[in-house]
């Protein structure tokens, strides 16, 4: 069966992981958290020089 709203089928919707898509959007997530930590960790390291 293929779900038209998505544009997936069975099989990616019982696993995500195989939806390409989705990997896409975890991956900037990923990223976007990464860099938040860093400008976070070189703030407070400003501010205590």
């Amino acid at each position: 069966m293929f779900n038209s709203r998505f544009g997936t089928s069975n099989k990616e919707l019982t696993n995500p992981f195989l939806n390409s898509e989705f990997e896409t959007e975890l991956e900037t997530i990923r990223l976007l958290l990464q860099y938040a930590t860093i400008k976070e960790f070189r703030r407070k390291l400003d501010q205590r020089l």
